[in-house]
């Protein structure tokens, strides 16, 4: 029963990350700057937690193996585009939706690209995958209650959807393959093409999410540079054609959900409600318990608590069409257990 009760408070930890996510980009809009910074930053505190985590449990530093360096560039590649994408999402949609696609694309695309390696799924899991994908267009038809979106936003906002949750499928598998059987045939049958004389020693799963981290926080502090210096040189190209007045603000008390140590907080709570949902199936995997249902129950509690948590924190009333295809959703996942 413990480890039932752990898998359900990481999916609790999930669905308040997405809360503190949306409260960020509530505040700070979804230009691209201002996702690439919480990335970046959430990317470097998490890193450090999880650099200690892998310290504490392997009893040395950090170890560094060329695949395992490659295969997590790749996932926070893919990782970086689905929070990024997550900021617009928040902006025309609701937090579970984003939620939904997010978690049902980690767990269903693995299984697709196990079936193409050869896999068995098996009828249920077939029938899971489809009605799962199938549930996914409620949400999209139905949309917020209120909400009267034009017909090119909503066609956006889909494109979205379906790049998130391909994005977070294609991290979740290359993720399995640094971790499993298929890490033996990525690297002599790929990488060892181009360059022979590789490696094919890999890092422990924590000290690969550490270089995860590591790699989002490098990939959007680069790319934050990037965008500023563009930003800079069009604003003083502005500035040079038509000068701009100073204008001198009379100063204001500012609360502190206004202020930035208010947002600074958001981007560590969700670097440490990752770490925690990270190290709560950390116990259960090491257990051996529940191997089956861990990550289906995992996947149907994040989607229906991220639910409940956006109409909690910001009044996200979903429409009747969305709740079916969550139910739909919720009921799909327990098909993979058998």
């Amino acid at each position: 029963m413990i480890y039932y009760i752990l898998v359900l408070l990481s999916a609790l930890c999930y669905a308040v990350q997405f809360a503190a996510n949306k409260a960020y980009q509530s505040k700070k809009g979804s230009a691209v700057k201002t996702s690439l910074k919480f990335i970046a930053f959430k990317g470097t505190v998490a890193a450090v937690v999880f650099f200690f985590v892998a310290w504490i449990m392997y009893g040395r530093p950090l170890t560094l193996h060329p695949m395992s360096v490659i295969l997590a560039c790749i996932a926070s590649l893919l990782g970086c585009a689905c929070w990024i994408l997550g900021f617009v999402i928040f902006k025309y949609g609701s937090m579970s939706i984003f939620s939904t696609f997010l978690m049902i694309g980690g767990m269903t695309v693995p299984f697709i690209y196990s079936a193409f390696r050869g896999e068995s799924l098996g009828a249920l899991k077939i029938i899971g995958i489809v009605l799962l994908v199938g549930s996914l267009v409620f949400p999209l038809a139905g949309g917020n209650r209120g909400e009267k979106k034009r017909m090119g936003e909503r066609m956006i906002f889909i494109v979205l959807c379906a790049l998130v949750f391909l994005c977070n499928g294609g991290m979740s598998v290359f993720s399995s393959i640094h971790s499993g059987t298929d890490f033996v045939w990525f690297t002599e049958g790929t990488v060892a093409k181009i360059i022979p004389d590789i490696s094919m020693s890999r890092v422990e799963g924590v000290e690969f999410t550490v270089l995860v981290n590591v790699a989002n926080a490098v990939f959007c502090s680069v790319a934050l540079g990037i965008v500023s210096l563009v930003d800079a040189r069009k604003k003083s190209a502005n500035n040079a054609i038509m000068p701009q007045e100073k204008v001198i603000e009379s100063p204001q008390s500012k609360r502190f959900c206004d202020g930035k140590t208010y947002l600074f907080a958001l981007i560590v709570a969700c670097a440490l409600l990752d770490a925690v949902a990270f190290i709560l199936m950390r116990v259960v995997d090491a257990s051996g318990e529940i191997v089956s249902v861990k990550y289906p129950i995992q996947t149907a509690f994040t989607v229906v608590l991220s639910a409940v948590v956006g109409f909690v924190a910001f009044r996200e009333k979903p429409s009747r069409l969305a709740l079916t295809g969550l139910i739909i959703t919720f009921a799909s996942t327990f098909l993979f257990v058998f």
